[in-house]
């Protein structure tokens, strides 16, 4: 028992070493705020952990209620898959008005949850609207005519980042030295716990010719926020409190997760209620308009939605699916937040939850929601 005990310690040692050699060190804060915390993996509850910078919201406007509001249920085989995956939303909207609205466990209607992965679709509305107001030319616009740094110094013949463009980062086609795992030390977790993510973005390389291959990589989205604060001149948060929080009638001020050194995490982490997640839903819905306000134009927002890649199923920030009864596009996050737009029946659904829901859950609950709406 004795020499276990020396062997585990040991290691213990050994690991320490390892990680303050390696710099590493933000994986003491992945540690802290998953295993010791009694969980594997981030909370949609973890902002806690995090600093936060405030997207404020303006005056509310309260979501209209359907004269059906709640009177549809949902069959016991859809609820039990939602309280087993432990949902702790699902809303839904139609023609603009709340027509159905559960939650469980810690879910409300004033909770705040993490995003994920949805962010990256707001980042992308964002880049829309900086183009309307002339801060951005377009899509073909160079990456470095923002980022001066980005690729300095690298041989051209070896590394393309003087060729990718804001598009490729769009489309998850920028070809990044990237590693998008989130169970152990990798680009992705170093950017979510770590303390120099400007830094961190400012050094990778472009390893393949952008637009040629299709790879889901957060660094692409935090790229593209970086370009969004050189071309506004306002930080992320500040950006989108104007452009849409403001606009849109948030019912409560939303939150952005900072890394160490003060950076949104663009990629993930928008702290929202469901109701106010369902708003960037239905502002596409609208085609970018809200109460006659023109937000973000209507041509991006056809790009945006529309499949960019050989595999059909992304576009701007955007994942299309087209393998359901309709059609429908959809924000995604990690361990299952949706926000998903079905234009032909003129709805938005909203699930946030803490267990990932796979594409045969999803299709399953989505299936009968339209069956409901048809």
């Amino acid at each position: 028992m004795k020499k276990v005990l020396i062997s585990i310690v040991s290691l213990f040692i050994i690991g320490i070493i390892y990680i303050f050699s390696s710099g590493n060190t933000y994986l003491f804060k992945a540690w802290k705020n998953t295993y010791l915390s009694g969980s594997s993996k981030a909370s949609i509850f973890d902002k806690e952990d995090f600093e936060l910078a405030t997207v404020s919201k303006g005056s509310t406007q309260e979501w209209q209620l359907s004269p059906t509001y709640n009177q549809k249920k949902l069959n016991t085989k859809i609820t039990s898959e939602l309280e087993n995956q432990e949902s702790v939303a699902l809303l839904v909207f139609q023609k603009g008005k709340l027509d159905f609205e559960k939650y469980w466990g810690k879910g409300g209607i004033n909770v705040t949850s993490n995003s994920f992965s949805m962010a990256k679709s707001v980042v992308s509305t964002l880049i829309g609207i900086a183009m309307k107001d002339n801060k951005i030319d377009n899509v073909f616009q160079p990456v470095t005519d923002f980022l001066p740094d980005f690729g300095k110094g690298l041989d051209k013949e070896k590394y393309f980042n003087h060729k990718l463009e804001i598009r490729h980062l769009l489309s998850m086609q920028a070809g990044l030295e990237w590693e998008e795992v989130y169970s152990k030390p990798s680009s992705t977790v170093r950017a979510y716990y770590g303390d120099d993510i400007k830094n961190q973005m400012l050094s990778l390389k472009v390893v393949k010719e952008p637009g040629s291959e299709y790879v889901y990589q957060s660094g692409a989205t935090q790229l593209l926020a970086m370009i969004l604060e050189k071309a506004t001149g306002m930080t992320l948060a500040e950006y989108a409190s104007q452009k849409l929080w403001k606009p849109l009638g948030a019912r409560a001020d939303a939150t952005w997760h900072l890394e160490g050194s003060g950076e949104e995490i663009a990629f993930c982490c928008l702290n929202s209620t469901a109701r106010d997640f369902a708003r960037i839903g239905q502002l596409y819905l609208q085609k970018g308009k809200w109460n006659g306000q023109n937000l973000v134009p209507a041509p991006y927002i056809d790009i945006a939605t529309q499949a960019s890649n050989k595999k059909g199923n992304y576009g701007y920030q955007w994942w299309i699916e087209s393998n359901y009864s309709k059609p429908f596009y959809y924000m995604q996050g990690f361990s299952g937040q949706y926000v998903a737009v079905i234009p032909d029946l003129d709805l938005v659904i909203v699930r946030l939850g803490e267990q990932t829901v796979d594409g045969q859950s999803l299709k399953i609950y989505v299936e009968e929601i339209i069956k409901m709406y048809s």
